[in-house]
């Protein structure tokens, strides 16, 4: 088995939704957005902490972990 690809669409999906753009969610993230951005590329990969806190500002359930950040790409 290759190397797994995720599927970060959910995850994108709700930032957006929630912040209005990937910048406004970068300055609360506290990381700059080229961080995020290399880390919904999947060229760079989430830390349990970053997982963590993304999770409490989406206000996302722990339950959705899996679809946010889990989900892999189907070719």
């Amino acid at each position: 088995m290759g190397k797994c690809i995720f599927d970060f669409s959910k995850l994108r999906g709700r930032i957006v939704e929630k912040y209005g753009t990937y910048s406004a969610f970068a300055d609360v993230y506290g990381k700059e957005k080229s961080y995020l951005s290399r880390q919904l590329s999947g060229k760079s990969q989430f830390s349990h902490d970053d997982i963590v806190k993304i999770v409490e500002l989406l206000e996302a359930e722990p339950c959705e972990i899996g679809v946010l950040f889990y989900t892999l790409k189907v070719s």
